[in-house]
C-alpha cells in the first residue's frame, strides 16, 4: 500500500500540471471576445461595410487564414488598439471597458470568438 500513494500522488501532479498547462496555453477568452466583437465590430461593421460579419460566416480555417494575412492583420489590428477603442468609447461602453486591456490580450479574445464561432466548430454564432 505504502508503494501505491507516492505513485498516485506524482500522477495527480503530472495532471494538475497539465491540465493547468493546457490551460495557460489557451489562445484566448472567447467570452471576452465575443462581447468586443459583438458591441464594437459589428457595430462597426454595420456602419460601415453594410453589414455584420458572424462568426458563423466562415469555417475555423478560413478565420485562422484571414487572421494572419496582410489584410486581415492589419485590420483587425486597426479595430482592436488601445487608440481605437479609447477614440469610440464615449459611444460604446463596452469599448470603454475594455479600453485598458493590452492589444494582444484582446486581439486572442476575438480570435478565440470566432474560431469558437465559426461555420464548422460546434457552436456556430450568428450576431443576431
Amino acid at each position: 500500500m505504502k508503494q501505491k500513494l507516492p505513485i498516485v500522488a506524482a500522477a495527480a501532479s503530472l495532471l494538475a500540471l497539465t491540465t493547468t498547462q493546457a490551460i495557460a496555453e489557451e489562445p484566448g477568452n472567447w467570452k471576452k471576445g465575443r462581447l468586443y466583437y459583438r458591441a464594437v465590430c459589428t457595430a462597426c461593421h454595420v456602419d460601415e461595410a453594410g453589414g455584420s460579419i458572424a462568426p458563423a460566416a466562415y469555417k475555423i480555417q478560413e478565420w485562422k487564414d484571414y487572421l494572419v494575412s496582410e489584410r486581415g492583420a492589419t485590420h483587425t489590428g486597426e479595430f482592436i488598439t488601445q487608440a481605437h477603442r479609447e477614440a469610440v468609447a464615449p459611444e460604446n461602453k463596452v469599448a470603454a471597458a475594455f479600453a485598458k486591456l493590452p492589444d494582444e490580450e484582446l486581439l486572442a479574445d476575438v480570435r478565440a470568438f470566432v474560431i469558437y464561432g465559426a461555420k464548422d466548430s460546434a457552436t456556430p454564432a450568428t450576431c443576431n
